[in-house]
């Protein structure tokens, strides 16, 4: 589980601390770089539709702990949202937002049109 995301009534999920620790002025293709997994938690979410960390853990090179760090770092920057999971409202489900699918529909090197902030 991820600490300290909870859903707001949007049906989004929000840190308290939402994006401290960005690097403003880096490329986003140096970002996702540097958050292991995240580019692939990207690609899965788009050909899975939605995931837990526990299906992404299952199925995902990196490992849980990795998958739950750039899970907190894509909800940061509105790439990935979640929800509480239809019949178990404790596991959180994740899914790609509209800037997420334009991320991952983009080719790479359109990435710098788009902010890391």
């Amino acid at each position: 589980m991820i600490p300290s995301v909870e859903p707001n009534n949007e049906g989004s999920c929000e840190r308290g601390l939402l994006g401290q620790s960005a690097r403003k002025g880096r490329p986003l293709a140096y970002e996702f770089s540097r958050h292991c997994g995240s580019i692939e938690i990207l690609q899965f979410l788009d050909r899975e539709g939605s995931a837990s960390v526990y299906l992404m853990s299952k199925r995902l090179t990196p490992t849980h702990t990795a998958i739950e760090r750039a899970l907190r770092w894509l909800l940061g920057r509105r790439l990935v949202e979640c929800s509480p999971a239809e019949g178990f409202p404790f596991t959180k489900t994740f899914r790609l937002t509209e800037y997420g699918r334009a991320i991952v529909e983009s080719p790479v090197r359109s990435w710098s049109e788009f902010s890391s902030d």
